[in-house]
């Protein structure tokens, strides 16, 4: 883009990857009082025994009760095991929900009190001006959501469904151990959804208004890697290299997104998964090729990134390509679970253009045509 405007890539998250990546864990937590928040999951996979042990002495309290889709209500519950402890570190491990409570807990730490997230989400109430959250160590276990590279989390209001972004500076992960031995346990199904959010997450950045030299070049990696990686790893579950690849994927689709934020496509996901319970993952990515079909008309310099990418040769093969990879990885599937046909998405009360998403995209888009935008998409997936 040769818009004259001048551009700016930060993330401050120091990072280790790699397999056996986790063994650095002890280093990192640097002999501070450490509070584990995690899913029950993790412990029965016996992940967490394995971060307690690395820890030792160090972990003053754990918290396996960390759900899916986190809510003002959930958050508030693990802040106060967090404020009971006196913790100086939080390790985070597991998906992004885990990773985003972790966020919202510090800040409420940092606030110190359990009415503050309420208000800052629900009324805008603002930060502390003395706000210092306590370190995250984030640890992801699924190779996706990138909120171990970022400084917001999602936080769902269990009142009415609406989805709000917590956000600070501050709340940069110190930290991020991403280790791809983790997610070799990780389900089909949550293996599919989180390397689309990811797959989201890269072209998001690309036709994105803060796109940069920098987060392109990222983006691009992602998007290159993502389709390849995703069918072996669907085809070998246990294959090092293509947990590998996915995880680098994920990690540099992260690092890209966490300067652009993300666009239409999630936008457009959230009264799927408000109102019909479709995983954020293919929620947010079911629409990408038809979004890329109008940055093509738009801006063809922008989808020429993503078209090289996929090694396509036009924006028509991109987009057969993306849909290809949605019907192989069961997408339609899934989707069909919670829409059974299109007509049910005329029901949708939600509105498809949040502010601070919607916006982000290169062209102005109304309700109605993103209506329009997404019933193609999903007739075309479950076709």
């Amino acid at each position: 883009m040769t818009d004259g405007r001048t551009r700016t890539f930060h993330n401050p998250v120091h990072i280790r990857f790699g397999p056996g990546a986790l063994s650095a864990l002890a280093e990192l937590a640097r002999s501070r009082r450490t509070i584990v928040l995690t899913s029950d999951g993790m412990a029965r996979r016996g992940v967490l025994r394995t971060v307690e042990n690395a820890l030792g002495d160090l972990v003053v309290a754990t918290y396996t009760a960390v759900t899916p889709n986190p809510t003002v209500l959930s958050c508030t519950t693990a802040f106060e095991e967090v404020r009971a402890a006196d913790a100086e570190l939080i390790v985070a491990i597991g998906g992004g929900s885990v990773i985003d409570t972790a966020k919202a807990v510090a800040a409420q730490d940092a606030a110190g009190t359990d009415a503050w997230l309420s208000a800052h989400l629900r009324e805008g109430g603002p930060f502390p001006a003395d706000f210092l959250p306590p370190a995250i160590l984030a640890i992801p276990t699924t190779a996706g959501t990138g909120s171990e590279v970022t400084m917001w989390g999602t936080i769902w209001d269990e009142r009415t469904g609406k989805k709000y972004s917590i956000s600070h500076p501050r709340l940069y992960p110190e930290s991020a151990i991403v280790d791809p031995l983790l997610t070799h346990s990780v389900p089909r199904r949550t293996t599919v959804a989180t390397a689309f959010d990811a797959l989201s997450h890269a072209m998001e950045a690309i036709w994105n208004r803060a796109s940069n030299p920098i987060s392109d070049a990222l983006a691009i990696r992602a998007i290159g890697l993502i389709p390849d990686a995703l069918r072996a790893v669907l085809e070998s579950p246990a294959d090092p290299d293509a947990r590998e690849r996915l995880a680098s994927a994920a990690l540099v689709a992260g690092l890209a997104m966490s300067n652009t934020r993300t666009a239409l496509a999630h936008s457009i996901s959230y009264p799927l998964t408000a109102e019909l319970g479709v995983q954020h993952g293919i929620a947010c990515s079911l629409t990408l090729p038809e979004i890329l079909r109008e940055v093509g008309e738009e801006f063809p310099d922008r989808a020429a990134l993503i078209v090289q990418a996929l090694a396509a040769t036009s924006v028509a093969d991109a987009v057969d390509r993306l849909y290809a990879l949605f019907r192989s990885a069961g997408a339609g599937d899934e989707l069909r679970q919670h829409i059974g046909s299109a007509a049910a998405l005329s029901g949708l009360r939600g509105s498809f253009i949040a502010p601070g998403r919607a916006d982000n995209f290169l062209v102005a888009v109304e309700q109605a045509s993103a209506a329009a935008l997404l019933r193609r998409a999903y007739e075309t997936i479950c076709a």
